[in-house]
């Protein structure tokens, strides 16, 4: 499967970032172009804008679905009302619709199961959940006082020193957790993803062989009841742990 995304800012041009209608047919068709292919299987609104209307979006899109260009369409990191609008925009206009939603989902923020998750399982959307490690928070890596951060990871990128406090207990137990399984903490927080309610399945960004091995071996598993049962406990359904990367806790 081929998937590329459009949003970001491209070039200094004023036209040359959002999801309006200049932008997206520029971008699939230079997308087309470097990839060397005539159609793209899923093609991204990679985040959402405010300053375009819903309506100009899904048109242009659908204008590249009926030509051939693309199969489906997919948002990312879109809230529960976008999500809704965007659906009631193209059964209104009869334009294709978005059928896939691309969310953040791990133990440690669970938010999209308070409306993003309902939504797509009422209304059929897939879910290509990323981040179930918490890039890198509950790969089991971590240890509180005096660790060092991976080289080449994204909080070593990030220049980042520390998590917050409200985290490591959740990054703890799950380690805990984990251990009592006998599996490592990144299968058991890729695990858990897959057994979430709507989930159609987890992005996973491993850097090595050793860790793609590892990430694929939590297919050969699933958590108990009274797993699940734990993990609730720690952070329960539409929750985030406080970051301030991510934003309040909701509620």
């Amino acid at each position: 499967m081929l998937s590329t995304k459009v949003h970001g800012r491209r070039s200094p041009h004023i036209n040359d970032a959002g999801n309006h209608r200049w932008h997206i047919v520029r971008e699939v068709e230079k997308s087309l172009k470097r990839l060397n292919t005539e159609r793209i299987d899923v093609y991204h609104i990679h985040r959402p804008d405010t300053d375009t209307p819903i309506d100009q979006t899904l048109r242009a899109l659908d204008d590249l679905v009926r030509q051939g260009k693309v199969l489906y369409l997919a948002s990312s990191v879109f809230a529960g009302w976008q999500l809704a609008e965007a659906h009631y925009v193209a059964q209104t206009l009869g334009t294709a619709r978005f059928d896939i939603e691309q969310p953040q989902l791990n133990i440690i923020d669970r938010r999209i199961e308070s409306e993003i998750l309902p939504f797509c399982r009422k209304y059929e959307v897939a879910t290509i959940t990323w981040a179930p490690l918490a890039r890198g928070r509950l790969a089991g890596v971590y240890t509180r006082g005096g660790r060092k951060i991976p080289k080449g990871s994204w909080y070593d990128a990030q220049k980042k020193t520390d998590f917050p406090a409200s985290q490591w207990p959740v990054m703890e137990a799950v380690d805990r957790l984990a251990d009592a399984r006998g599996v490592s903490s990144s299968q058991f927080a890729i695990a858990w993803c897959l057994q979430v309610p709507g989930v159609t399945c987890p992005i996973i960004g491993p850097r090595t062989v050793e860790q793609l091995q590892d990430n694929m071996a939590a297919l050969k598993f699933t958590l108990s009841a009274e797993e699940l049962k734990s993990v609730d406990e720690l952070n329960p359904p539409g929750n985030l742990c406080r970051d301030p990367q991510l934003g309040a806790v909701p509620r």
